[in-house]
């Protein structure tokens, strides 16, 4: 990865506080949980979910649409919560969606982070990763269907796993995001279908 020209590791470690900040921004900052899940340790998840459902639904595909769409949707996973190493800090889908401005928020915040990846990339714009990094703040909309139904997976199975330890706080918000979730799948079935005419059943 080219950080401000660089790819040796003192750049990874020094030049750029953000990889160090995926281990140490928790995500359910607004929650009473008992264990705490850092954006790194969330990410990881997602990515994962989406590899493996990825799997299911192509196979060993070798169409080059199918095979760009597999790349774009794990990049984008790995690396959906970005915006919350730039802002230091993660933000509840409450606030993030909320009827009154959650639209406006999530425009603002989308339009911050292009700011500070090109400022963090400066004299880096000819390079692909540079382009990357710009790309992850807007996916495509196919591939931003796919990872938010691998995202809220992640946090139905945080959730389930916090209500098993006797945390029945989480009980309220473990409804909707299955509700959330259910919603997702959907998504995801119209999309594949429309996008690679791929029928598919989501167990889950």
């Amino acid at each position: 990865i080219a950080w401000k020209g660089n790819i040796d590791n003192s750049s990874l470690t020094s030049d750029s506080a953000y990889l160090n900040k995926l281990d140490r921004i928790t995500q359910w900052e607004d929650k009473l949980v008992i264990n705490h899940e850092s954006v790194a340790q969330h990410s990881y998840k997602v990515a994962l979910f989406a590899r493996t459902l990825l799997e299911d639904i192509f196979g060993n595909s070798e169409v080059p649409e199918v095979m760009k769409f597999k790349v774009d949707v794990v990049t984008y996973a790995l690396l959906h919560d970005w915006d919350e190493i730039f802002i230091s800090r993660d933000i509840s889908h409450e606030t993030k969606y909320n009827e009154h401005n959650g639209e406006e928020i999530r425009k603002a915040l989308d339009e911050y982070v292009q700011y500070a990846v090109k400022k963090e990339f400066s004299g880096d714009e000819n390079t692909a990763s540079y382009m990357m990094m710009c790309n992850i703040v807007s996916p495509d909309k196919e591939v931003k269907i796919f990872v938010k139904f691998c995202d809220w997976l992640a946090m139905c199975n945080f959730i389930k796993r916090e209500i098993s330890m006797g945390n029945n706080s989480m009980m309220g918000y473990y409804e909707y995001c299955l509700k959330s979730l259910e919603k997702a799948a959907e998504n995801v079935k119209d999309m594949l279908l429309s996008k690679f005419n791929q029928k598919v059943e989501i167990k889950y």
